[in-house]
């Protein structure tokens, strides 16, 4: 098996037999995508295990590329309140009255993440399928690659939208030119640009002030384990 679909979640991250199983399966090279869940437009209202690192965690869109009311909002709980929380959900796709088979023959239209999940899993299982390089294939490049090729919602934060809006074609293009590395998420911080940045681009920074905390997670294309050989630095005031 290549790739899981999960539209299904709950909100507690704390059932630790189900997130091991979760993390064993990606381990095995599982890619898995899973709904964010339901519960918006509140923040801090998404389901597990779509808010894992390890996990594609889609959000829903309208056909307008409007977020979606009902689609569940970042930033992930799991660290809190000892700091902030990481950026949620990954991407976004149609998710507000998608056409699907109907039980009784024909079509009808559905809405939720549980329609925006199995969306991107099925982009993800045809990017699988057409890749040239399969052995480059895991769940973090694959994350990665969804990543890097959204297309940014405008007026739109992070923790609704993630990286953006699912683009099938940039993303086989970043595949198959893909050399195994390590990136984050988000890729950058820049406290000046709202409203994509909110809520950081809204907290003033001065002295004697309350510090800016920013959770990034990440993402190690290169294997399953991996570690930090060097400290972080600060080059021209950007991360």
């Amino acid at each position: 098996m290549d790739v899981l679909n999960l539209s299904i979640g709950g909100p507690d991250f704390m059932d630790h037999p189900f997130v091991d199983k979760v993390w064993e399966l990606t381990a095995n090279n599982v890619i898995m995508v899973s709904a964010i869940g339901n519960d918006g437009p509140l923040y801090g209202t998404l389901n597990n295990p779509a808010d894992q690192m390890d996990v594609i965690g889609v959000g829903g869109i309208d056909f307008e590329d409007n977020i979606a009311r009902f689609s569940s909002r970042g930033m992930t709980t799991w660290e809190l309140p000892g700091g902030y929380g990481r950026v949620k959900p990954d991407i976004v796709t149609y998710g507000a009255g998608v056409r699907g088979s109907g039980v009784k023959g024909g079509c009808r239209a559905l809405s939720g993440t549980s329609v925006a999940s199995p969306v991107v899993a099925g982009a993800v299982t045809l990017l699988v399928s057409t890749v040239q390089k399969r052995e480059l294939v895991n769940p973090a490049s694959m994350k990665q690659a969804l990543i890097a090729s959204a297309r940014r919602l405008p007026g739109v934060n992070m923790f609704e939208q993630g990286h953006g809006k699912l683009d099938l074609l940039r993303a086989y293009q970043i595949l198959n030119s893909y050399k195994p590395q390590a990136s984050l998420s988000p890729s950058y911080i820049d406290l000046t640009e709202c409203p994509y940045m909110w809520p950081y681009c809204s907290q003033p920074i001065y002295y004697g002030g309350m510090p800016t905390i920013v959770n990034v997670t990440i993402l190690n294309g290169m294997g399953v384990t991996g570690r930090i050989v060097d400290k972080v630095m600060l080059l021209s005031g950007l991360w």
